[in-house]
């Protein structure tokens, strides 16, 4: 199954899927076989790493609105790769999310502090490990969060790039359950 969204970026976001079988046919063009180079697979030796991903995006209300809003995070990961392919870690995001304004308006503050647009949470993840690619698993729950209109839980699902050993980029959906919230787009660096 395939699943087409944009993320929470405009309402109404129901998304599309696509249900689909496919099949394959290989055959080797080659008539001689292929030679194995044998190769010994070093033992990997496990390492801890420690991150801070500034990241921002869009998003519209519901029920379906025009305005788009800016929401930015910042994310303080500790993470521990425990194989060439796998790594685990917990950490803490800060949310700044200005869509907040229009729910706070509607239960009765009109004038909100920056306070009342920030919310932080803390995650545990899961990385699979693709070379200098990574697909990231996190679910979190907030700790900080004064608004009522809100779920307790919030999860993202995404890609981390390496350029270098310490600078990255991110791109990630954070989502309540199978909701999308936004995306975001951010940049790291990792000690």
């Amino acid at each position: 199954m395939t699943h087409y969204s944009n993320g929470g970026s405009t309402q109404p976001n129901l998304g599309l899927n696509i249900i689909s079988v496919s099949a394959g046919l290989l055959y080797n063009l080659q008539k001689e076989e292929f030679k194995k180079i044998e190769q010994e697979i070093p033992k990997f030796k496990k390492q801890n790493e420690y991150s801070i991903i500034i990241a921002a995006g869009t998003k519209t209300l519901q029920p379906a609105r025009t305005n788009h809003y800016l929401v930015s995070s910042i994310s303080l990961n500790a993470e521990r790769q425990f194989s060439y392919k796998g790594m685990f870690g917990v950490g803490i995001d800060l949310f700044k999310d200005n869509s907040r304004k229009e729910y706070l308006k509607e239960e009765g503050i009109e004038n909100p502090t920056g306070s009342d647009l920030l919310y932080a949470g803390g995650h545990a993840s899961y990385d699979f490990v693709f070379g200098k690619t990574s697909f990231t698993v996190q679910m979190g729950g907030y700790f900080f969060n004064k608004a009522k209109f809100f779920q307790d839980v919030y999860h993202r699902f995404g890609f981390k790039y390496r350029f270098t050993n310490h600078l990255m980029a991110n791109i990630t959906l954070k989502t309540y359950w199978a909701a999308a919230d936004f995306a975001e787009w951010g940049i790291g660096y990792r000690f």
